[in-house]
């Protein structure tokens, strides 16, 4: 996409966003035309005013074309907050993300005061619903939107001195933002706004119209060359610009997200676009229910990609093109030539092995350690493991290559470590866990293995009571010695005499004339 396009969809967005915003100082030549019913006359019963004015509006000509139509909401706001708290606090415990808190501050920053936060209702719908030439956002504007609120008139006090909406009786106001006037109504559970009395009688429709995902954005009616540039820089440049041009022509587009910490995180991308041109079949509907080798995954990922594999043509010529560019960029001699060509080798046997689906899932422990599985159904798991650990090999030889290069300097190199043992995986790939339905949480630290041989025996082995539980306690002298091993794989370990000298204060804690200092050791 043209730079100057992005410039204008961006212009367009802080448009709608900041309408409500401060800031702006362009001086209104317009004289509005406002008529005030008589306030003696009885409110509506929901608690609003009716649509009494029209806001003169400033048009200019209007531009060829049809305009494009955003409709976008956001539902169970506060809930998406604390999800992305919750999920950062896992990845790092020190230092999470507190996003509601940030978006405090940042209101702070523009201007807006501390009661406009609390007066949001972040447990309903958010809406609007805009209507605009994107080569001129703010010419035949039109623009409806709906704010779930606790306190809506508690979301214009906090607007910024001077920039506040003024009142016109029966729960309207109006906001003059330059050339342009807002209506805005107040009801008991909501803030509304519009461009004139017809499109502010809509609003109130809007929040009840959103069904399904808490994100949502749709546009149709696009124009021409809007969503060209939005093709992924990985992609090989031949593949971008055909993807490139098929986008180009998009009619319409949409992203829903649902995500929160009550429900799993759910993406969907949709455009209407002449995509067979790219010899794409339809995909239809997505899938409600994991695939087999998504069940046999490990259990509580973070998220899980299912990629159908399809034709691997296209990605046999991708790891053709990246050998290529790294080559072009002086990263194919040296130590690293060998290397290089031997991973892109095995590259192409692994891709010669895989049936259907490649499964990569993502998980996260509770210290925010990381890992990636990778699963794939093959047609031969000697010839899959070979190509895998001649993968890992180069990579290895890579790294060495690069540590050696660097000097071998412990502060500034790499280490690679693969399970080099095949049988090892396959027969990981026959285990199961389970929990008892009989056990609580008295006896729950109790365990048992049990392990099939080939030939129908079964070896088994019960530990109803593990060293270290109300059955087995410990002894001191083993408890500080575990202790002391805990303290020093700590994020911030102590030194064994310190741990030591600790443990024995906490053992001797009711002796202790301070208990607060022991803490704060």
């Amino acid at each position: 996409m043209p730079r100057p396009c992005t410039a204008k969809i961006a212009a367009t967005t802080a448009v709608l966003l900041l309408a409500l915003a401060p800031g702006c100082d362009k001086k209104n030549t317009t004289t509005p035309a406002v008529t005030v019913e008589d306030s003696s006359q009885p409110a509506p019963s929901d608690g609003g005013g009716t649509v009494i004015a029209d806001a003169a509006q400033p048009r200019g000509a209007r531009p060829e074309g049809n305009p494009l139509h955003v409709q976008a909401s956001v539902s169970g706001l506060g809930d998406v907050l604390q999800l992305v708290k919750q999920a950062t606090t896992a990845w790092n415990p020190k230092n999470p993300l507190d996003a509601s808190a940030w978006v405090q501050a940042m209101l702070l920053q523009l201007g807006y005061g501390p009661g406009l936060w609390n007066s949001l209702d972040l447990g309903g719908v958010m809406a609007v619903d805009a209507t605009f030439f994107a080569q001129a956002p703010t010419d035949d504007l039109r623009l409806i939107g709906s704010v779930a609120a606790t306190n809506p008139k508690g979301i214009m006090e906090a607007m910024p001195s001077g920039q506040r909406p003024q009142p016109l009786g029966n729960g309207l106001w109006e906001l003059a933002r330059g050339d342009m006037r807002v209506l805005l109504r107040e009801t008991p559970k909501t803030l509304e706004f519009a461009l004139n009395k017809e499109d502010l009688a809509r609003a109130a429709s809007l929040g009840a119209d959103v069904k399904g995902r808490r994100v949502q954005v749709r546009g149709s009616d696009l124009p021409p060359g809007l969503l060209g540039g939005f093709v992924p820089n990985i992609l090989p440049r031949g593949l971008q610009r055909q993807v490139g041009a098929v986008l180009n022509e998009a009619t319409s587009a949409a992203i829903a997200v649902d995500a929160g910490t009550d429900r799993d995180l759910q993406i969907e991308v949709s455009a209407a676009a002449p995509f067979e041109r790219l010899g794409l079949s339809p995909l239809g509907p997505a899938r409600s229910q994991a695939t087999a080798l998504e069940g046999r995954l490990p259990g509580g990922p973070a998220f899980v990609l299912a990629l159908p594999l399809g034709s691997p043509e296209l990605l046999h010529k991708a790891i053709d093109g990246g050998i290529k560019a790294a080559e072009s960029m002086g990263l194919g001699g040296g130590p690293f030539e060998a290397p290089l060509r031997d991973a892109a080798r095995a590259s192409h046997s692994l891709l010669d092995q895989l049936r259907d689906d490649v499964v990569f899932a993502f998980y996260l422990t509770p210290r925010g350690e990381a890992a990636v599985l990778i699963a794939a159904s093959v047609k031969d798991d000697a010839a899959t493991r070979t190509a895998t650990r001649d993968i890992l090999n180069a990579m290895k030889t890579a790294v060495t290559g690069f540590n050696t290069l660097g000097g071998n300097n412990k502060d500034a190199s790499f280490a690679v470590a693969a399970l080099g043992h095949g049988d090892v995986l396959s027969i990981a790939q026959r285990c199961s866990f389970a929990l008892r339905e009989e056990w609580d949480p008295d006896n729950a630290v109790s365990g048992a293995v049990q392990v099939t041989l080939v030939d129908g025996r079964v070896l088994r082995h019960e530990v109803p009571d593990p060293l270290g539980s109300p059955g087995r306690p410990l002894d001191a002298p083993t408890l500080i010695a575990k202790f002391v091993d805990c303290a020093g794989r700590a994020q911030q370990p102590l030194a064994a005499e310190q741990a030591t000298v600790l443990a024995g204060r906490i053992l001797s804690l009711a002796d202790e004339p301070d208990s607060g200092a022991v803490i704060a050791t």
